[in-house]
């Protein structure tokens, strides 16, 4: 037997199986001239006393296996550990800016105050684009529905329509066919911008 055959056998490198065979081998055996064992005695149980190699190898090859887990796992935690610090550092940030802005707040409503204003206007915008869907995508027409359900749950929450304009975002032609027969509808697809107010008193 060779010792390629008992490495390829075992999946060990050749080069140490054969530094092992020579250190340790107390029977005769013959190599090539680069080094290969190209017989070993018939009469040798090789499985034998090459078990102390093949266990040493497995147990290498566990300590790599277990070291690569464990730097594995302090890359995850370290890669968590950062997440948490950005998190962290981003609520602490927002939170900053929160308070920056309630003091702001505080100090113009004591301004306000002390020119005995009663109160002060507040504004929201909101966007509501033309009716879309199959058969109907992009084709221009008011979402009657969706102006009618934004203005009565605003209106609810005190909320008065100050203005309203249409921002044109593009033309569309659509085309189908009928029996044979092809049909052409051009339209303007708009996006119409609501403008609210409501006054808070102070």
């Amino acid at each position: 037997m060779k010792s390629t055959e008992i490495a390829e056998k075992y999946g060990v490198s050749i080069f140490e199986l054969n530094d092992y065979i020579d250190n340790n081998a107390t029977f005769s055996f013959k190599k090539n001239w680069w080094g290969d064992i190209y017989y070993l005695p018939d009469d040798i149980d090789i499985e034998s006393f090459i078990q102390p190699f093949l266990k040493e190898k497995e147990e290498i090859a566990n300590r790599k296996s277990a070291a690569k887990l464990e730097a594995e796992k302090q890359k995850q935690a370290e890669q968590q550990r950062k997440k948490e610090e950005q998190e962290k550092a981003r609520q602490e940030k927002e939170a900053l800016e929160r308070k920056r802005r309630e003091e702001q707040y505080h100090l113009r409503l004591d301004n306000l105050k002390s020119m005995k204003f009663d109160g002060y206007y507040e504004y929201k915008v909101i966007s509501l684009s033309d009716v879309s869907g199959l058969f109907k995508k992009n084709s221009g027409k008011v979402d009657i529905e969706a102006m009618t359900k934004a203005l009565n749950d605003l209106g609810l929450d005190g909320w008065h329509l100050v203005t309203a304009y249409s921002n044109e975002l593009g033309k569309n032609a659509l085309s189908g066919g009928v029996g044979g027969a092809l049909l052409g509808v051009n339209s303007t697809v708009d996006e119409n911008i609501l403008i609210f107010e409501r006054f808070v008193k102070i």
